[in-house]
C-alpha cells in the first residue's frame, strides 16, 4: 500500500508519535527521487527496522553498504522532516532534521531534546538512489520505541524491571 505524503510525516498526534499507521511499512514500488528514498528509509528506520538483524534488510534496501555495526544505544525522536533537498543527475543530497528526546539503551533514556541535522549523500547505483553516507544509529518513534523493550523485557526476565522501568520514564515525557 504507498502512503500518502500527508502521512509519510512524523508527527505528534494528541502526544503519541504516529508514523503513518501502526506497523505500515513504506511503499513497495522503489522510489524514484532521492528525497522519497530518504523519506522512505527515515519512515522504515523510525519504525525500527534498524533496531534487529531481523529487520535491517528494510534499511539496506535504501543504502549502499549492506552491514552495520551493531547499535548499543538509539536514538529516540518525536519527529523529522526533510528540509533540504539537492539533486543532480548522480548525485543528491537531502537534509533531515530530527527532532531528538534522547539517547536510548534497555537501561535508560537520557533525555537531551535538541534538533538534529542530518545530511545525507546519496548517489545513483544501477538506475536507482541509494543512500551512501552517514551511516547513522537507529532514530526510533516513542511507539516503536515502547514496543521494541515491552518485546525486550519478555525475552530477558532477569532485566525485565529495568526495562519497565525505561518504558514508564518513555511514557512519562510524551
Amino acid at each position: 500500500m504507498k502512503i500518502t505524503t500527508a502521512l509519510l510525516w512524523l508527527t505528534l498526534i494528541g502526544g503519541v508519535a504516529k508514523i503513518g499507521v501502526s506497523g505500515e511499512t513504506s511503499s513497495l514500488a522503489y522510489p524514484t527521487t532521492a528525497s522519497a528514498v530518504v523519506q522512505d528509509y527515515c519512515m522504515d528506520d523510525a519504525n525500527g527496522a534498524g533496531l534487529s538483524s531481523r529487520t535491517i534488510e528494510k534499511a539496506f534496501r535504501f543504502t549502499t553498504w549492506k552491514d552495520g555495526p551493531g547499535w548499543d544505544t538509539a536514538v529516540l525522536i518525536s519527529k523529522y522532516c526533510l528540509s533540504t533537498v539537492n539533486q543532480k543527475k548522480k548525485a543528491a543530497t537531502v537534509e533531515v532534521v530530527y527532532t531528538v528526546i534522547g539517547n536510548l539503551t534497555p537501561n535508560e533514556l537520557e533525555e537531551k531534546r535538541h534538533d538534529e541535522k542530518v545530511i545525507f549523500d546519496l548517489v545513483r547505483k544501477n538506475g536507482q538512489w541509494k543512500i551512501d553516507r552517514p551511516q547513522i544509529p537507529p532514530h526510533i518513534s516513542v511507539q516503536t520505541a515502547v514496543k521494541h523493550l515491552e518485546d525486550l523485557a519478555q525475552d530477558d526476565p532477569e532485566r525485565s524491571q529495568q526495562i519497565q522501568k525505561t518504558i514508564d520514564t518513555i511514557k512519562a515525557i510524551r
